[in-house]
């Protein structure tokens, strides 16, 4: 309804969507912008972000900030 330009979505897979259920979202929002949350941050959610770099449609850019890093949108 409101079309967003940017979201947060989960990557982790186990608790959360997956990378894959991820890029469904991002192309059925039509996203401008995706910053992958959820993972990495402990074993069972451990992902390398590959699938999603891969998959993504090339409109839409991934924002992948550092721990500790910000940045601005």
């Amino acid at each position: 309804m409101y079309k967003p330009y940017l979201a947060f979505l989960p990557v982790g897979g186990l608790y959360t969507m997956d990378e894959k259920a991820a890029i469904m979202a991002a192309k059925y929002l039509e996203i401008k912008k995706l910053v992958p949350i959820h993972y990495n941050t402990f074993d069972a959610i451990k992902t390398d972000l590959s699938t999603l770099r891969r998959e993504l449609d090339k409109s839409t850019e991934l924002i992948v900030p550092e721990v500790g890093q910000y940045f601005v949108i």
